[in-house]
């Protein structure tokens, strides 16, 4: 999944919406479902804020639906990356 976050949006704000639909989607009970991953652009913003203000809100380890979350950085520094795995 790859996301852009609207300008003027700020990072707490963006960050609930992202953990709102990663949760919604983790939860769904969609049938063979492993793995989901999520990228979020940063343009306008930084991306240590947004990826700190996901932290906050789902930090590593957090379960949801049977998923771990786990944060992790992307090299090019303007990509946040979530990471939720199925716990067997």
């Amino acid at each position: 999944m790859r996301l852009e976050v609207p300008h003027g949006l700020e990072a707490s704000a963006a960050a609930k919406i992202i953990r709102d639909g990663l949760t919604s989607l983790l939860t769904a009970g969609v049938r063979g479902l492993m793995r989901v991953g999520v990228e979020v652009e940063v343009y306008h913003m930084l991306p240590g804020d947004l990826g700190d203000a996901i932290h906050a809100l789902l930090p590593d380890g957090t379960r949801v639906g049977g998923f771990t979350i786990n944060r992790r950085k992307h090299e090019d520094g303007r990509i946040v990356l979530v990471k939720a795995t199925r716990v067997l």
